[in-house]
């Protein structure tokens, strides 16, 4: 009975710590409209995920948990995709300064540089890549509030009717 014990709490040690290198072999998790998204990037995100729920890899024992753990980021990282064409195929790419501007704003929230430098890296950036995904993020956020938003405008006329109704 130990043996059975100490052998599965060996393999979870052994799965958390190679799922990163593991991932970088596997390749690909999704294709979104000719664009991959890697089981590297996949990965690191369900880590960030798990460290900001205060858990991690190993702490996930049952398959069927893990499975809607991937599932949960991977269709986030879809939709990121997909907001991010969309805003590249109507032109709503935020500029040099909105991105800065952000950027400022995110580092601004640590005490010095090298904090910041270390939960980059914790969260798979460096101030590159970090700064390209604000882009990407904010390009997002652009469309959303360009095309989506004024189509779900409600009037308070409209929630009266719908509750009366309702």
């Amino acid at each position: 009975m130990k043996k059975i014990s100490l052998l599965s709490l060996l393999m979870v040690l052994l799965l958390s710590t190679a799922a990163p290198l593991y991932a970088t072999e596997i390749g690909i998790a999704a294709t979104v409209q000719g664009t991959n998204i890697s089981e590297k990037k996949l990965q690191q995100e369900i880590d960030n995920y798990l460290q900001q729920q205060g858990t991690n890899v190993a702490a996930i024992r049952d398959p069927k948990r893990f499975k809607e753990v991937r599932t949960k980021i991977l269709d986030v990282l879809i939709g990121q995709e997909l907001l991010w064409q969309a805003a590249q195929r109507d032109q709503t790419i935020a500029d040099d300064v909105e991105v800065s501007q952000a950027f400022k704003r995110y580092q601004a929230q640590f005490k010095d540089d090298l904090t910041f430098d270390i939960m980059l890296k914790q969260g798979g950036h460096n101030k590159t890549t970090f700064y390209a995904d604000l882009r990407r993020r904010i390009s997002a956020e652009k469309w959303i509030d360009k095309f989506v938003k004024n189509e779900l405008a409600v009037s308070t006329a409209e929630v009266h009717d719908f509750y009366l109704e309702n």
